[in-house]
């Protein structure tokens, strides 16, 4: 594919590759942005992924006490300035008491200390902090677990800007290479890179212009989550179309209808 792309268009195309330590392929999955409402869709976005594309198929693994300490976690999180807002460290939010006094000591969300002060470190049983962190930290080991997954999913606002390169037309090259990522990590490169996309695509819905974005997904079916679905019910609007390859109806139980 990036053999014949034509030469007017190569200053405008980027070849990400997964596989490689300096391929470029990361989807940050926390925001730049410190407003509030970046932060409630980054967990939004976040809660999705787990529930679709890591965790689909433990239909046990979520409910409301894991959304809500889950969500106050990250709210925490993102309140640190872009660079020091790494996904790694939500798991320290649980288990370290220091950086999570010290977390506190500065964030203007009321609502967000108050949880962690009073509901958190007061509740006891089932619902303690000590009960709760493996059942939520756990949820993490993908996405934070290995050296390759961290490069992935880095820090705030350090991935691919996939609303810029719609505006400006780019060429984006993606490659998630089962053989070297791995099954699980393949399809959920894939199902981050949807979700963004699926965004990205629906940000330019108030626009009167919009420039055509054309998506192609090889091995379409690897993409864990409902992203994909959304985008071939909805992405004609946002000025989307797609064009999807893989090798048998038998694959595409989540897309087929």
């Amino acid at each position: 594919v990036a053999a014949a792309i034509p030469n007017s268009r190569r200053p405008d195309t980027r070849f990400l590759d997964a596989s490689l330590i300096d391929g470029g392929f990361a989807i940050s999955l926390l925001p730049a942005s410190r407003d509030p409402e970046s932060s409630e869709r980054a967990a939004d976005a976040l809660v999705r992924l787990f529930m679709e594309a890591l965790y689909a198929d433990t239909t046990n693994a979520f409910g409301p006490v894991f959304e809500q300490y889950f969500r106050n976690a990250l709210l925490l999180l993102l309140s640190q300035s872009p660079e020091d807002c790494l996904i790694e460290n939500l798991p320290r939010i649980f288990e370290d008491k220091a950086y999570r006094d010290m977390l506190l000591a500065d964030n203007p969300d009321t609502a967000v200390n108050s949880f962690w002060r009073e509901t958190a470190t007061k509740a006891n049983g089932e619902m303690s902090l000590a009960s709760v962190t493996p059942y939520v930290t756990s949820k993490l080991t993908r996405l934070i677990g290995t050296a390759q997954a961290r490069r992935i999913f880095p820090g705030a606002g350090k991935g691919i800007d996939f609303a810029a390169a719609m505006d400006a037309g780019d060429i984006l090259i993606l490659r998630c290479p089962k053989g070297d990522l791995g099954e699980g990590r393949t399809g959920l490169a894939m199902a981050a890179a949807l979700m963004q996309i699926q965004e990205a695509a629906m940000a330019r819905a108030s626009r009167n212009s919009r420039k055509p974005v054309r998506l192609y997904v090889d091995e379409f079916q690897g993409a864990r989550g409902q992203a994909l679905g959304t985008l071939l019910a909805e992405g004609r609007k946002f000025g989307v179309s797609l064009t999807l390859a893989n090798q048998s109806l038998g694959q595409i139980d989540g897309v087929r209808d």
